[in-house]
């Protein structure tokens, strides 16, 4: 079965010891499968995510696909001068920007934090509508699909009240959790290997014994998923 997992810089395998310029074979999606392809980027972002499986599967027929989305307040834009990408993280922006940003896009990227970033509100609503856009494209293309989270604060936030919201009520209620798998006590991977006291890396990143272990936890899941359209 070939599996393609995508995700940040957890699924590409940051501080595994056999990451050094490609993704480890170590991660929990790795494990659960003997043909494996990642195109997860360290620092992604989820709409970045989502875009990257889109491209995949339009060139490529996987037989399984897993995501792991990343923190909502990491973002993408494409902007017009120069006709490129970029990718932000607001927990960064609102101290001081990456070194790599153009110094074009600087002021923006200030005004953008100060006016819409400054709550989750935005980063929780807009991850809600890419993990329903990406959903709804695996469903019609009939590619089985497994969804997680490096944390639970995408459907676990103070500033985005689903009960109320009726915005984010809508597009909660149309995503199939049955696709979802959470670690105990409904934390994400990143979550749980802290709360568990899994050792970490230099950079923070859980190593292989975190992986080992949430690859058996979340293997029935992965198998119930994987026989959806056989």
């Amino acid at each position: 079965m070939k599996v393609v997992a995508a995700g940040d810089s957890f699924i590409y395998g940051v501080d595994l010891h056999d990451c050094d310029r490609s993704p480890s074979q170590l991660t929990w999606p790795a494990l659960l499968s003997n043909e494996y392809v990642c195109i997860a980027k360290p620092g992604t972002a989820n709409d970045a995510i989502t875009r990257a499986v889109i491209d995949y599967c339009e060139n490529n027929k996987p037989d399984f696909v897993i995501v792991q989305w990343t923190f909502p307040w990491r973002f993408s834009l494409r902007f017009v001068d120069p006709i490129k990408w970029y990718e932000f993280d607001l927990n960064v922006t609102k101290d001081s920007e990456y070194e790599s940003t153009p110094q074009l896009i600087k002021p923006f990227l200030k005004e953008f934090y100060k006016t819409a970033g400054t709550t989750e509100y935005w980063p929780v609503y807009t991850t809600l509508k890419e993990i329903l856009l990406l959903q709804n494209y695996l469903k019609s293309e009939h590619i089985p699909y497994l969804f997680t989270a490096a944390h639970n604060v995408i459907f676990n936030s103070h500033s985005v009240n689903f009960d109320s919201d009726k915005h984010a009520q809508h597009l909660y209620n149309q995503i199939d959790q049955n696709h979802w798998y959470w670690w105990p006590n409904q934390e994400g991977f990143y979550q749980w290997a802290g709360t568990n006291k899994y050792m970490v890396g230099p950079t923070q990143h859980p190593l292989e014994q975190a992986h080992a272990d949430a690859a058996e936890l979340i293997k029935d899941k992965f198998n119930e998923l994987a026989t959806q359209y056989n």
